[in-house]
């Protein structure tokens, strides 16, 4: 994002004369308004009652031409916020103290009538004054306006509808503007009426970025339609028409009073800070000798630790063979090589004398696009020189500035000399450090053959295929310090985990992908409609209730997306446990358990359950018409270890109902999910076998009596964990026994799914009807070892404290019965 904020050249609106707004108008941002009015609605703040405006006619602002607006007649841009003149000052204060009367005795309480008369005035007067010492510092304050081709600076009283004026970065201003060009995004402190002040972003419609300088400003003509002075603070209504074209004004473009200047800096250092090869986040300790006499890139040769180095060993011993057989057969130069490899892009981060990093590659976690040029500075204390980056309240640091620390300043700026007041506010951060990248997972067949890693662009389903992944997210109302305190807080922050979490979900490229935990306003801001620019149809159940926050955006729940090219949505179930407990209670339990049953069965889990028809044939010849219906299940069971009861209940009631769509349809099924539950308890018995051993320990936690009689706790779905077929898989090599180490043999289910300081094991789980489905391929685990370098998940490399499944099926053909 480009830092720096150069000069911007406003339009005055209709709105800078008369009574000072005093930044009330666009406190926030507007309701959308009917294509016919062809409007945009400039709103005041969202939690404040709008009050609604009286109906305005159109009043036209001509833009840089003064002859066109003089007919109308528009008021100065005099701002008088005073009560009184010289001469009205006396009848004027004398009413406001009689404004109502009470009895007095004529005679004894003449004096004291005189005395608070006296000091009253004597405060009217005074407050009055210093409105107008106000007012007067306002109006002569300078700005610079378009005179021909060329700025005049003039003072503010003198500004008049449709001036063109020019806003400088560290210059605040006192009246409403349409913003017509600023370099990139405006960051803006604005104060309302009540004394709430806030910071704004605002930017320049594309229409008219070209105007920046005064020459091409000059020829600017354009039009501002907008609402005649109305009694409505809070909205605001107009259109910016531009050679011909309507264009709606929005919050983003009106600019209100005040504005601080605020710049980033980059410490410049001669010293080199070489990174990590392995884990980019952490400063290289250890060179690898071996990588240099190789004249392997020198970025490749560093390592953070002995056991880094020692893990990648097998690896570099491959580089090593790779580099001499280049070099033999290319026969280079020893110096020639060198160079070659160096300029490739060092690990070593070194600086010149302009700023920049040299030699070190583009890194897909920052921004690599090119920065302006900013004058440098040195800090008198410290001698520290330090290169402006950037003009605005945010940064996103670029490739430059891997491995150098930055600096935020802030200076308030007096309205009146524009000029900063007092000393500079600064804080620093930490070394900038290249983003994490995930290690690729790779897809394998499970009849051994290795697809390769997963590739957005060009990883497909084969025809007859279809994917389907299911990822407990990790809410953000859950992911705190206090439960993930090995994780630094950047990296458990949302704005940091929701981009990761989308490149990771989004490089699976999944058909079909089943989400647990996902927050409803994150769904609704965030995953539904980044999803939906890929190509996904979103479904979404929540939580019953509000779970640990009274914010009922904070709630969480089951979120199923599927490609709109391979799936059309055909019906959709929703399961809530809690009327299921309703019902149960209503049946079995006596009326005086009832509270303390509901207590206990009610945990406001969900299910959701979605019946899609696929777009491609899978049913031969023989059945060409057939429609190929698919019904996935999303769940998310309740966490409460102590409560294996529950758990049990919820996922038979869940199979309970599945079965009944089994029953009214031929339909293959999946079901996915979290459902808290390790391999070997009852309900992974439940959903794995059909059935519950009834001699199982955890049976014997039912003080309500909801498992009984044993013998109900079946169901009929011939259903299959995907990931069991790891156990049969008939490969040999590196991969497959690699494959093989990270499967539990006593439960043909990974080691673990969650895995987090206090607990590592399998809860997560893809499930699906044998006889309809057949597992093609799956998604690599993830080895135990390599995740326990940040100590556990989620981490700066994975965002959440599960990690993801992904399986890859194909429908059975159909047999005639």
């Amino acid at each position: 994002m480009k830092a720096r904020m150069k000069d911007m050249v406003r339009v005055a609106t209709a709105r800078l004369g008369g009574e000072q707004q005093a930044g009330a108008a666009s406190s926030g941002y507007g309701r959308r308004e009917s294509m016919a009015a062809r409007t945009a609605r400039l709103g005041g703040d969202s939690l404040r009652r709008q009050p609604q405006p009286q109906a305005p006619t159109v009043r036209t602002v001509y833009c840089n031409d003064r002859e066109a607006n003089a007919p109308v007649g528009y008021k100065g841009n005099s701002v008088s916020t005073t009560k009184y003149s010289v001469l009205t000052f006396l009848p004027k204060g004398l009413f406001e103290q009689f404004w109502f009367f009470s009895p007095v005795h004529p005679v004894t309480n003449v004096v004291p009538l005189s005395l608070v008369l006296l000091v009253s005035l004597i405060k009217e007067a005074f407050e009055d004054w210093k409105r107008f010492q106000n007012d007067m510092s306002i109006n002569n304050a300078h700005v610079d306006i378009l005179q021909g081709q060329h700025w005049e600076s003039t003072p503010w009283k003198r500004l008049q509808v449709g001036d063109i004026v020019r806003v400088m970065p560290t210059v605040p201003y006192s009246l409403q503007y349409v913003s017509l060009v600023p370099s990139i995004y405006s960051f803006l402190k604005t104060a309302n009426l009540d004394g709430e002040t806030n910071l704004k972003i605002r930017k320049a419609l594309e229409k008219t970025w070209d105007y920046a300088e005064p020459g091409k400003a000059s020829e600017f003509k354009g039009e501002v339609q907008c609402e005649q002075p109305n009694n409505s603070l809070y909205t605001f209504t107009g259109n910016l028409i531009v050679d011909k074209q309507t264009i709606p004004l929005s919050p983003n473009q009106l600019l209100l009073r005040i504005c601080n200047s605020k710049k980033w800096y980059r410490i410049q250092s001669d010293r080199k800070v070489p990174i990590c090869s392995v884990h980019p986040m952490e400063q290289a300790t250890i060179q690898c000798l071996g990588c240099v006499k190789s004249k392997i890139p020198v970025a490749k040769s560093y390592h953070c630790s002995a056991k880094c180095f020692s893990d990648a060993w097998q690896h570099h011993k491959v580089l090593h063979e790779r580099a001499s057989s280049a070099l033999n057969e290319n026969g280079a130069e020893e110096e020639e090589l060198f160079g070659r490899f160096s300029s490739g892009g060092s690990g070593v981060l070194s600086t010149t004398g302009s700023g920049s990093l040299s030699n070190f590659g583009q890194n897909p976690g920052v921004n690599n696009g090119p920065m302006p040029s900013y004058p440098s500075g040195t800090d008198k204390n410290s001698g520290e020189t330090w290169f402006e980056v950037g003009r605005s309240r945010t940064y996103t640091p670029t490739a430059d500035d891997i491995g150098h620390a930055l600096k935020f300043e802030c200076v308030a700026v007096d309205a009146d000399k524009k000029a900063p007041v007092g000393l500079p506010s600064s804080i620093m951060t930490s070394r900038v450090i290249p983003a994490p990248t995930p290690t690729p997972r790779r897809l394998i067949q499970v009849n051994g053959d290795v697809l390769g890693h997963l590739d957005l662009d060009s990883q497909t389903s084969s025809l007859g295929t279809f994917t389907v992944l299911s990822y407990n997210i990790l809410a953000d109302a859950y992911a705190t310090s206090d439960a993930y305190s090995y994780c630094p807080t950047w990296a458990l922050s949302w704005t940091y985990r929701r981009q990761n979490l989308l490149r990771e979900i989004i490089g699976y490229h999944a058909d079909i992908i089943c989400l647990q935990e996902v927050q409803l306003n994150h769904f609704e801001d965030f995953f539904a409609p980044e999803l939906d620019k890929h190509g996904y149809q979103a479904l979404y159940k929540k939580r019953t209730t509000e779970v640990y926050s009274g914010n009922p955006l904070a709630i969480d729940g089951c979120a199923t997306f599927f490609r709109r090219d391979k799936f059309s949505h055909v019906k959709k179930y929703e399961v809530e446990f809690n009327k299921a407990a309703q019902s149960l209670t209503d049946a079995i339990i006596p009326a005086a358990q009832k509270r303390m049953a509901l207590s206990r069965l009610i945990k406001d889990n969900i299910a959701l359950i979605a019946v899609l028809e696929a777009k491609f044939g899978n049913h031969g010849a023989e059945n060409p018409g057939k429609r190929q219906l698919l019904c996935v299940a999303n769940t998310h069971i309740n966490v409460h270890q102590d409560l294996k009861d529950v758990k049990l209940w919820e996922v038979h009631t869940l199979l309970k109902g599945l079965e009944k769509i089994a029953v009214s349809a031929d339909i293959p099924m999946l079901v996915c999910g979290d459902f808290n539950s390790i391999p070997g308890s009852t309900p992974h018995g439940l959903l794995a076998v059909g059935k519950v051993d009834q001699m199982h320990p955890d049976l014997a936690i039912d003080p309500l009596g909801i498992l009984r009689p044993l013998s109900k706790l079946n169901h009929q779905l011939p259903l299959v964990s995907a990931y069991s077929a790891f156990a049969r898989m008939a490969g040999v090599g590196y991969d497959f026994d690699h494959q093989r180490r990270r499967m539990d043999p006593s439960t043909n289910e990974p080691l673990f799914t969650n895995c987090t300081r206090d607990f590592t094991g399998t809860v997560d789980y893809i499930f699906y009807t044998a006889d309809s489905l057949t597992v093609e391929s799956l998604l690599e685990l993830l080895d135990e070892e390599s995740l326990r370098k940040d100590t556990a998940l989620p981490s700066p490399e994975w965002p959440s404290d599960h990690i993801a499944l992904l399986a890859e099926f194909r429908c059975k053909p159909r047999i005639r019965r």
